[in-house]
């Protein structure tokens, strides 16, 4: 969603997002059996998610999001708690990728990642564990990322990365999950449900448009998206 396109959005407030989620809460739980079985959301928790827009609740408004400060995050996510555990541990790392692209990236990069998906669902690694390559448009890609809760379900990764050069500097890209390799097995003795596997990039091109300097401040959104991005998701982790 553009500037242009975003003067006709209305973020929800929090008692509107809490309601939706009691309304759906039967729906929402008895999803939980089969997450813990399988290891990831199934299609039908997605679906739910998507149908309240999960990853949206702490984006800009710039970006089609809900903007919810701190506080009223935790009042959201307790809720979704409740009913699905599944549902909030991948949808506060959902929610927290879409907010940092949707603060920082540029106008092309928010038309390339919203514009097709009024909530597209990311997957998110802080961890600088792999590295990137300037080329031509954009970077290379290559590395594996743990712990990338959510990612099995979700369409894109933004993946902390730093240069491989002699003065290297950090980036934040994000890729499509098909363009890289999810693998791995989550045994683990609870939340099974949030399938926090391991991502793998080579040599996956990612153009500049959707690439983000974290050292630089944000570009829409507000002085809360400011804030360091582990400060930023740190409530729900609590």
């Amino acid at each position: 969603m553009t500037s242009s396109r975003a003067s006709s959005h209305v973020a929800r407030p929090i008692e509107q997002l809490v309601s939706e989620i009691a309304e759906l809460h039967s729906q929402f739980d008895a999803t939980a059996a089969e997450s813990e079985e399988i290891g990831d959301a199934p299609p039908v928790l997605v679906d739910l998610m998507r149908q309240i827009r999960v990853p949206m609740i702490k984006a800009p408004l710039e970006a089609g999001g809900d903007r919810l400060l701190l506080a009223d995050q935790c009042r959201y996510f307790t809720a979704l708690s409740y009913s699905n555990a599944t549902a909030a541990w991948t949808g506060f790392n959902h929610a927290g990728a879409a907010a940092a692209a949707g603060s920082r990236l540029s106008d092309e990069g928010i038309e390339l990642l919203f514009g097709s998906d009024p909530s597209p669902f990311l997957a998110a690694v802080a961890a600088p564990s792999g590295t990137f390559t300037k080329v031509d448009g954009g970077v290379l890609m290559n590395g594996t990322w743990n712990y990338a809760s959510g990612v099995r379900h979700a369409d894109w990764a933004m993946l902390t990365a730093i240069e491989a050069s002699d003065q290297p500097s950090v980036t934040l890209a994000v890729i499509r999950t098909a363009e890289a390799t999810v693998h791995g097995e989550w045994n683990v003795m609870a939340l099974k449900g949030t399938g926090s596997v391991s991502i793998t990039a080579k040599d996956v091109f990612v153009p500049t448009a959707l690439t983000v300097d974290p050292m630089e401040p944000p570009k829409r959104g507000g002085a809360i998206f400011g804030l360091n991005y582990p400060v930023f998701v740190a409530g729900e982790n609590l």
